[in-house]
């Protein structure tokens, strides 16, 4: 199944050329920008609101290009282009804070309460396979999902039932709001039984030798970056998983794939992986570049908090987090790093669904493919505004919410922990999640 299933196509992102007008043509959600430089990366995230110009340069350069399309994305941001919002500086203050005042007036409905803290949801296997059903997972994915289950989950499942069984792991289930995306990250206890039951899920796979080894070449080299070799070093991998991803479900082109999540906490005793490893570890492109430009020349840095990447053989990909520092400019901050690849700018509806939402916590998780970027998706966690709803009208994405309401309801879970804005291989989607 692992090898029947082809990825996900490049991304159809809005384009234009240099000096040309905006495409009323772009996708929904999307409004095309006049082209731009990249070669200096922006410095302070609310610089970008307030209209500063003095980034960028003027010859209409641009970096970067998308994986499996080849094609490069000219859009971006010149030294004198409109703002985020496509108007002044002075209209881009003046609209965040209407959206502040709009928000304090509204108050809380049912839809918009300040969600439980102590909410949680149950790892179930007939929980999960009630939601591939509810998905209309091909044959292939659900033959794929067994092996998955046989590996991992029940070996899971067989240590919660240990009276010794340490606290419980975070776990982690999301769902596109269209139900064509499943993706579940299974935590385990450390490198070793990372390595065996990867191992062994390769070879339930059938996968060929080679193909078993570069994947966990690949994964070790992961775990190596995120390790410090110095015996006193506090630099050591704090949570290790495997994930799979479910793709395409009810439609004619279904994808799988399964890989691995190495995360590291940063804290006063743990420093921020090197950016040098990171650089040596991810394949090279241009985005690459420019994402860590960003993230390096921010203040404070945003550090890489996780590796993941795929163990398949087909075109492999290497994937990292950055963890968003809090406060009420976090969900701005993510979508900076949007801005940073060079992507159109959302609509005003698509960007009052995420910056009113006021999450307590959030993550920009960006994959490279062997030809360049393959997703970037922004994760906002325990948002006190829940605005999935809007943000997938704005972005005109099928909204399933009753069959959600199942896929709940199986998974023992009465609210969602986080939803995420991304953008991947067939434009935007929307998705909703769990975890503890």
């Amino acid at each position: 199944a692992g090898r029947a299933l082809a990825r996900p196509p490049a991304m159809p992102i809005a384009r234009k050329e240099k000096g040309q007008a905006p495409d009323d043509a772009a996708p929904i959600g999307m409004r095309a920008m006049p082209s731009s430089g990249s070669s200096n990366r922006f410095r302070g995230s609310m610089e970008w609101f307030s209209g500063s110009t003095n980034r960028g340069s003027a010859d209409g350069s641009r970096r970067g290009s998308l994986d499996s399309g080849g094609e490069g994305m000219q859009t971006g941001l010149s030294v004198k282009a409109p703002s985020f919002f496509g108007g002044t500086s002075t209209d881009v203050a003046a609209k965040l804070k209407h959206m502040q005042v709009q928000e304090e007036l509204e108050g809380a409905d049912e839809e918009t309460a300040i969600r439980e803290k102590t909410e949680s949801w149950q790892l179930s296997v007939e929980g999960i396979k009630k939601i591939l059903k509810i998905c209309r997972a091909s044959e292939d994915q659900q033959d794929f999902w067994s092996a998955f289950e046989d590996v991992v989950l029940h070996r899971v499942m067989v240590q919660q039932t240990d009276p010794d069984f340490e606290e419980p792991r975070d776990h982690r289930l999301s769902l596109s709001t269209d139900l064509r995306r499943l993706e579940l990250y299974v935590a385990l206890s450390g490198g070793p039984e990372l390595e065996e039951v990867s191992t062994t899920l390769l070879n339930e796979l059938q996968l060929p030798q080679v193909e078993i080894d570069a994947g966990l070449l690949q994964m070790q080299k992961a775990f190596d970056t995120c390790s410090d070799s110095r015996p006193d070093s506090w630099n050591r991998p704090t949570g290790v998983g495997l994930w799979c991803r479910l793709d395409g479900m009810d439609s004619q082109a279904p994808t799988i794939d399964v890989g691995f999540r190495i995360e590291v906490a940063k804290n006063e005793f743990r420093g921020q992986l090197e950016w040098s490893g990171i650089d040596m570890l991810l394949p090279p492109s241009e985005e690459k570049d420019a994402v860590l430009d960003f993230a390096m020349n921010e203040t404070p840095q945003v550090p890489v908090t996780c590796i993941t990447g795929s163990l398949l053989p087909m075109e492999p990909e290497l994937g990292i987090e950055f963890e968003l520092p809090s406060g009420p400019n976090l969900a701005i901050h993510g979508l900076l790093f949007f801005k940073t690849l060079s992507f159109a700018m959302p609509a005003d509806d698509v960007l009052h669904a995420i910056v009113s939402s006021r999450p307590w916590g959030g993550c920009v998780q960006i994959a490279f493919g062997p030809h360049g970027l393959r997703r970037v998706g922004l994760r906002l966690l325990r948002p006190e505004s829940w605005r999935v709803d809007e943000l997938a009208q704005g972005l005109n994405k099928d909204n399933r919410k009753k069959d959600i309401a199942r896929c709940s309801k199986a998974l023992a879970a009465s609210q969602h922990r986080f939803f995420e804005y991304a953008a991947e291989g067939d434009g935007y989607s929307v998705s909703v999640g769990y975890c503890r």
